[in-house]
């Protein structure tokens, strides 16, 4: 049975890069595990707004390799699910649009009695970080305890996101930002995950080594992202990545997988899916990532302002 002292132990709590874990079953009596069909997504959530995309995550790289940018299209959900079925039923060819990262607990609140926010075998400091972080800001005295605790409401909702499309989905290879660890649980349907661990990722020639803001101008290094595909990876351009271990998974509906942060990691539904993600902050292993995420988000907010701190 899974428990939170093992996720810790996983997660690298006593020292070093930690190791993934399934959870077989883990969310498996989940009221969305019988709930979310696609004709219940479409009579109860089918007017909500999502974005679909031929890849996920973008890339600002994608416009200077010669593949183009993101295809992006905006629609309800209902659309995408018809959008979907018929993809579904005649077989088309090329890549298949997918709701990536939708902000559907943000959207409806109510969606998070479906799920458990926080699996009993999650180790989430998120929301007791960000208070002690709130607190050395001064956010309290600001915006009252009842104003505190709605902003803190609102975020960990806002980290937690819903993937859903046909087979052949894909997420890119790439590791979350600021050191969040994540939890990914299948609501429906199968899919492969293959890891890498954040040792090898000089390995997985990351953008942020040979893809330059000198490529596209003005275009930020993405140092969370890789190139290589590893279902056919190009050996020959990148001879290095046919030493490096790859941790292979394929989840079904109700488990869930526990990546530790910088793991990279990649994922393809083998199955039309549903998929839950949540990002989070354990007070043991990642704690100062979730600090300098603060940090850095008041830099910018201090630049907008020409200097002055938010108050």
């Amino acid at each position: 049975e899974a428990t939170r002292a093992g996720t810790e132990a996983a997660l690298g709590a006593g020292g070093g890069e930690g190791l993934p874990v399934v959870v077989t079953g883990g969310a498996g009596a989940w009221p969305a595990a019988r709930k979310w069909t696609p004709e219940w997504l479409r009579g109860a959530l089918g007017g909500e707004g999502v974005v679909a995309n031929d890849r996920a995550p973008a890339r600002v790289s994608d416009r200077a390799d010669g593949t183009g940018p993101q295809l992006t299209v905006r629609l309800s959900l209902g659309e995408y699910l018809d959008y979907q079925r018929g993809y579904e039923e005649a077989g088309c060819p090329g890549a298949p649009l997918y709701v990536n990262g939708w902000q559907a607990f943000s959207a409806r609140p109510e969606l998070l009695r479906d799920v458990e926010r926080t699996p009993s075998f999650v180790p989430d400091d998120t929301r007791a970080l960000m208070a002690a972080v709130d607190k050395a800001l001064g956010v309290p005295q600001a915006l009252g305890e009842e104003g505190e605790q709605q902003w803190l409401d609102g975020h960990q909702a806002r980290l937690c996101k819903v993937f859903l499309g046909p087979e052949g989905t894909i997420t890119r290879l790439h590791h979350d930002a600021f050191g969040a660890h994540g939890w990914l649980a299948q609501v429906r349907g199968r899919k492969l995950f293959v890891l890498v661990a954040p040792s090898d990722g000089p390995s997985l020639a990351p953008f942020s080594r040979h893809f330059t803001p000198s490529s596209a101008p003005g275009a930020p290094r993405e140092t969370t992202q890789s190139p290589l595909c590893p279902l056919s990876p190009d050996l020959e351009a990148h001879p290095e990545y046919a030493g490096v271990k790859k941790h292979v998974a394929v989840l079904g509906p109700g488990d869930v997988i526990i990546i530790p942060g910088g793991w990279w990691h990649y994922a393809v539904a083998l199955e039309p899916s549903v998929t839950v993600m949540c990002n989070w902050w354990h007070s043991k292993t990642n704690a100062k990532a979730l600090v300098d995420m603060f940090a850095a988000s008041l830099k910018k907010v201090q630049a907008r302002r020409g200097g002055k701190a938010p108050g």
